[in-house]
């Protein structure tokens, strides 16, 4: 082989692993949160202990939804999902009055 062929397979082989792990990081994101909640990943391959957290709160007409990593440790996707929930996809994780809810009351002044 010739160096000018070995450089240039070098660096083909650098530019597609930098371009290619950040695809695949992010495609693992949003495959891991569109998977079905009763998909969980063993205990015994990972290497924390689970922790168990509500999928979705409403305190004072403020809702946040929290994803789920079917058993993935949270570090793994933190970073990705801070630039989710305040550049991406805002209004999917929190907003400022209850979430699929009637906001009047005249149903309970039925006659």
């Amino acid at each position: 082989m010739t160096t000018k062929y070995k450089s240039s397979l070098v660096c083909g082989i650098i530019f597609t692993i930098i371009v290619l792990l950040p695809l695949g990081y992010i495609g693992m994101y949003f495959a891991v949160l569109a998977l079905p909640s009763t998909i969980r990943v063993p205990s015994f391959l990972t290497a924390y202990d689970p922790v168990i957290h509500a999928k979705f709160i409403e305190i004072n007409g403020e809702w946040n939804f929290f994803p789920d990593y079917h058993g993935l440790p949270e570090w793994l996707f933190k970073p990705l999902h801070d630039y989710d929930r305040t550049h991406l996809r805002p209004d999917l994780w929190s907003g400022s009055r209850p979430r699929n809810s009637v906001l009047d009351f005249n149903w309970l002044l039925k006659e």
